[in-house]
């Protein structure tokens, strides 16, 4: 399933339930084992953990949950299906086993999501919404990098954010696409078993795919797809101080129009890789031996004034 489906999926699933329905609190309720959670434009603060079918569904600070501090709902067959509505929001999804999948959404406001330590049977979708210049922060890891297990896709969107998402176990496609602003996007320590997307669209944005400081690079069995659109991009494949990346299928690194990097570490790309700097003047580090990159089945370089 493309991750372009899963997202219209999501939305679809989102609005076709929880739009009839509203409150400045957060409500939640059961659906066929489905646990649909929601709340209005107000900020709200919530927490759901839970393992073997019970979920509970925590307000933090002022938020309550149907009006008292937690709610525990036993029978979870389906999927977590969350809405929190516009205003600043924070939720935290952790130590839960989700045996439907999880649908997760933030709407307006500048959000912070919190996903880490999740076993999922199925798709996990995460939909920050529209974000001010100020953003939302969107994190798929705890503080010593242990992600979730998805059996499914993982997909996340959102805009002017900041997505990080480390030590994960992906079934299927990852796939992260984020709106016209400023973008960073950091991704390392994941087993990918499809492919994987990313999309920044417009914006000065940081692609960053397994390079961080004592990275440990990712593994991806289908192949990769790196559009960083408009604006001056910062592109980075491969750990520096950690262990490499392997793609196992074809690449794409377009870069379009600006001012833009490419830096290639320790990468291993088994399938051909196209790699485009599109209008402006870019440079592109990858063809030194000292950054030990094998191109398998060749390189197709373009549209780089600096190469290196």
């Amino acid at each position: 399933m493309s991750a372009t489906l899963l997202r219209a999926l999501a939305c679809g699933v989102l609005a076709s339930l929880l739009a009839p329905l509203s409150s400045a609190q957060i409500q939640s309720t059961m659906i066929g084992g489905n646990l649909l959670v929601w709340g209005g434009n107000a900020p709200n603060s919530v927490s759901i953990t839970g393992t073997g079918g019970t979920l509970t569904v925590i307000g933090n600070g002022a938020t309550t949950i149907n009006g008292v501090p937690a709610v525990t709902f036993d029978g979870v067959t389906g999927a977590l299906v969350v809405r929190l509505g516009g205003g600043d929001d924070a939720l935290f999804l952790s130590q839960a086993q989700l045996p439907g999948g999880a649908f997760l959404s933030t709407a307006g406001g500048d959000d912070l999501v919190y996903v880490a330590q999740n076993q999922v049977q199925g798709h996990l979708v995460v939909d920050g919404g529209a974000a001010s210049v100020a953003g939302d922060l969107l994190v798929l890891s705890d503080g010593n990098g242990v992600g979730n297990a998805v059996t499914g896709s993982l997909v996340v969107g959102a805009s002017w954010a900041t997505v990080v998402v480390r030590g994960s176990l992906i079934g299927q496609d990852l796939a992260v696409r984020t709106g016209f602003g400023t973008d960073q996007i950091k991704i390392d320590g994941c087993s990918v078993g499809g492919d994987l997307v990313v999309d920044s669209n417009g914006g000065d944005d940081l692609v960053d795919l397994g390079s961080l400081d004592l990275a440990v690079g990712n593994g991806i069995a289908g192949s990769l797809r790196v559009d960083a659109g408009s604006g001056n991009d910062d592109v980075r494949v491969g750990a520096v101080n950690g262990g490499s990346t392997t793609i196992g299928g074809t690449s794409a690194i377009l870069l379009g129009y600006g001012a833009d990097h490419l830096r290639i570490r320790q990468a291993n790309f088994v399938g051909a890789a196209l790699l485009r700097g599109g209008r402006g003047v870019d440079a592109a580090e990858l063809q030194s031996p000292a950054y030990a990159n094998v191109f398998g089945a060749g390189v197709d370089l373009g549209d780089f004034e600096l190469q290196q």
